[in-house]
């Protein structure tokens, strides 16, 4: 199926994420579980100082975030679906917790300099972003946001297995035949929309390899991965890098 009717519509392949969600934001409100899986939480608390900021890359309906409030921390939640958001405002309402959520993309999202203590993407979250330099430009932005120990809980697809990786390969070289654009390691996944159609929506799988390279570019270090996680610490720098003021999506690194 996938290498028969392979084709990307027009356009940014993130907004078939936001279709996505958008479309499914309802069943989130009653759906049971958890805020954070207990192992999570536990590095969180054992990383995070108690009363720090942190932010949730990905909120949806702020589970994460009220679960993170409830431990004490100062949160900030944001997701590119106004519905997730929706229902992520009223659940913090409903609990009379100070949490700030806001629609936006974290490819132009912005936070003030060493203002953060930890980001949390929430489960695949990275995978969600088309193109590798956007996703280095974010995580850059992101390093720039957080204080000098501040640290990334990233979530990212991870290739499963040989067979996953052969068919990736075989969708990449169909692309180039097409002339579609997309670099190695795209994808999709499959859901069923409300009107009982099968839709697709973009995710990119990584090998540990293409994870270092990224998040390296970005001034990260890649620390162990537990669960779904990965953990980035700021790389050290040997000499300080002047502060300047930068466009949107720049590169540049800055100073606390």
């Amino acid at each position: 199926e996938s290498l028969r009717t392979w084709g990307d519509r027009a356009g940014d392949p993130s907004e078939s994420v936001l279709s996505t969600y958008e479309d499914q934001a309802p069943f989130y409100a009653d759906t049971p579980g958890e805020g954070i899986e207990p192992e999570l939480l536990h590095w969180i608390r054992s990383e995070v100082p108690a009363g720090g900021r942190v932010l949730v890359a990905g909120c949806g309906a702020g589970r994460e975030c009220i679960a993170l409030a409830l431990e004490g921390y100062q949160v900030v939640g944001i997701d590119f679906s106004p519905g997730m958001i929706d229902l992520a405002e009223n659940a913090a309402a409903a609990r009379k917790l100070d949490i700030r959520f806001q629609a936006a993309d974290l490819r132009g999202h912005d936070e003030p300099v060493c203002s953060l203590d930890a980001v949390l993407f929430t489960y695949d979250v990275y995978s969600f972003i088309p193109g590798k330099d956007a996703r280095i430009s974010a995580l850059t932005r992101i390093g720039n946001w957080l204080r000098p120990t501040g640290v990334v809980f990233l979530s990212a697809r991870r290739i499963a297995g040989a067979r996953m990786g052969v068919l990736l390969s075989l969708q990449w070289i169909l692309r180039r035949i097409r002339s579609l654009p997309g670099e190695w390691g795209a994808g999709h996944t499959r859901w069923i929309a409300g009107d009982a159609t099968l839709r697709r929506s973009f995710v990119q799988h990584f090998t540990r390899g293409m994870l270092f390279r990224e998040t390296g570019s970005a001034g990260f270090v890649m620390g162990r991965r537990a669960g779904g996680h990965t953990i980035l610490r700021k790389r050290l720098r040997t000499s300080p890098v002047r502060v300047e003021e930068t466009i949107p999506g720049d590169a540049l690194g800055q100073e606390c």
